[in-house]
Parts: C-alpha cells; structure tokens; sequence
C-alpha cells in the first residue's frame, strides 16, 4: 500500500468535504432548430472553459462535460420542465 495521495485522491477528498451544486443549463442560442430545454445539473466541477458534472435526472451517467460557450446557466422558472434524460 502506498502512502502517496494522487491528485484523483485529493478530488475525491475535496468532493466529499464541498456541497455538490445544481445549476441549470440551457443552449447557449435561443434560436427555434436548438434544443431549448433545461438540463438540472450537479457540478462536480469548474473551470473557466467547462462545467463538469452529472444531469441529475440520470445520476448513473457518468460526468459530462457542459462547454460554457455553448451552454449557459439559467434560473429556473415556474411551471418550466427539465429534461428527463439525455438523448
């Protein structure tokens, strides 16, 4: 057994210590040919260019990848419907 702590360790550490957030996620263009419907997200993590996380509706999914250029974050509104699954 070793005693060194890899950096995927540290994630999993950090992970565990930090509450998981939920955004939604929408396409990035509001344009009718575009999927428009709001995708629940739980991020596991952020960087300047990504949104990592699991869309909690499959949380068996393994983690996506959410580009910021072409999605963006949302507020939730009243009576809006989330996506089901990922097709």
């Amino acid at each position: 057994m070793s005693l060194l702590r890899t950096e995927n360790d540290r994630d999993l550490d950090r992970l565990r210590r930090e509450p998981m957030r939920i955004i939604q996620l929408k396409c990035e263009s509001d344009q009718s040919p575009y999927d428009q419907t709001v995708r629940e997200v739980a991020i596991e993590r952020e960087d300047d260019s990504n949104w990592y996380g699991k869309p909690t509706e499959n949380p068996a999914c393994t983690t996506l990848q959410w580009p910021k250029f072409a999605w963006k974050e949302v507020e939730q509104q009243e009576g809006q419907e989330s996506a089901r699954t990922l097709a």
